[in-house]
């Protein structure tokens, strides 16, 4: 038997051959279709899994933060409490000032360094406080310039007669002339102090944000402001005195950060 095809004549065998070619192929067609199917499903599985597993794993992991964060914080609020009546004297080893400042025309510029706290006292009683300390000037020291190697240099000038004297006017002196506390201070140990800050032969008064706060038997108050050193007649390399410095020019606002430990007595 033949089976006519087009022009070509093929015998049943191959017609049978074809067939069965073509058979094998939907076959395994069929085959590899549901091996992807089931291949895709494993991988959207395991993908559905994972991001389970993620989602638990970062809501525990948040939870963790959040109840170590309240931990530390109900611990510190413990350890912290609003100062007791008393008299504490300056820890002169441990209370320092700490300021920097930059140039106007140089975004990027900054100097810093530290000032060293002598000799002083807070006197808290019911309801009112009182204090003074003074800054030792002549402590000045340069902890980071962006001009390296000028350390030296900026150090002396600073020290110099253009800016603070240190020879002539050794010692500065902040004198406390009140201290309000906020709405929450008992719990954020906030308060407003102002008073006066005398520094080469200059007095001027200043009222700033501060945190004070008692642990153990040592008062600590720390600060973080911003002055305008003109005001004290610290006028070298200011523009709003001097022109045509350029890149010279050094910013009139120089930002501090106060920290004092004083010992009750």
């Amino acid at each position: 038997m033949q089976v006519a095809h087009g022009a070509h004549v093929l015998d049943a065998r191959d017609a049978y051959a074809v067939i069965q070619s073509r058979g094998k192929k939907l076959v395994f067609f069929g085959m590899y279709k549901k091996i992807l199917l089931w291949v895709g499903s494993v991988i959207l599985f395991s993908i559905m899994v994972l991001s389970w597993y993620f989602f638990v794993y970062t809501k525990a992991k948040i939870a963790h933060v959040v109840a170590r964060q309240e931990t530390e914080a109900k611990a510190l609020a413990q350890v912290q409490k609003v100062v007791s009546i008393g008299t504490y004297a300056i820890v002169q080893n441990e209370s320092v000032v700490r300021w920097s400042l930059g140039k106007p025309l140089i975004p990027d510029y900054m100097t810093s360094g530290l000032f060293n706290i002598g000799e002083g006292s807070v006197v808290v009683g019911e309801g009112v406080a009182s204090g003074t300390f003074a800054v030792n000037m002549d402590t000045l020291q340069i902890g980071r310039i962006t001009e390296e190697g000028k350390e030296g240099l900026l150090q002396e000038t600073l020290k110099g007669p253009i800016f603070f004297d240190v020879k002539k006017f050794p010692q500065a002196r902040f004198v406390v002339t009140e201290i309000v506390p906020q709405a929450d201070s008992a719990t954020s140990f906030m308060y407003r102090m102002k008073g006066t800050l005398t520094m080469k032969g200059v007095t001027q008064e200043i009222v700033f944000p501060v945190k004070i706060y008692q642990q153990e038997e040592k008062l600590y108050a720390d600060a973080r402001f911003e002055m305008d050193r003109t005001l004290w007649g610290i006028t070298a390399s200011s523009s709003s005195f001097y022109t045509n410095l350029g890149n010279d020019a050094v910013s009139n606002t120089v930002s501090l950060v106060i920290s004092i430990v004083a010992k009750k007595q």
